[in-house]
């Protein structure tokens, strides 16, 4: 578990590395797949969070696809929102950053929730 963990740390960084000595459209494109992956992540933590409910409760065995669904969504936020908001032009964009994070997080709710019998249906 703490190998993807770390794996994603490493990509963001060299995705933040490569931004960082870049400059213009390739660092716009650095940031939109950073906010990108970290909106992502956002969606998918209800789930994530789900799936170690059942690992924990012995209802799901673990091992590596149950790990990797535990670990990557909460980790590819932070790190790669964190990316795209260090490398941002200005507090415009990181605010629609931030904004895009929280709607995706409210969808992946919104669907997650409605598979998992999360709304009583």
């Amino acid at each position: 578990m703490t190998l993807y963990a770390v794996l994603t740390v490493v990509a963001a960084l060299w995705l933040g590395w490569t931004g960082w000595h870049s400059s213009g459209a390739a660092r716009e494109g650095v940031v939109m797949l950073a906010a990108g992956l970290s909106i992502a992540g956002a969606s998918m933590l209800l789930m994530s969070y789900t799936v170690a409910f059942a690992v924990g409760t012995g209802t799901l065995r673990g091992g590596p696809l149950p790990d990797l669904a535990i670990t990557l969504p909460p980790v590819a936020w932070l790190v790669f929102g964190a990316v795209a908001l260090v490398l941002a032009d200005s507090w415009a964009v990181r605010f629609q950053i931030i904004g895009l994070g929280v709607l995706g997080f409210v969808l992946g709710l919104a669907v997650s929730g409605g598979v998992i019998g999360l709304w009583g249906g």
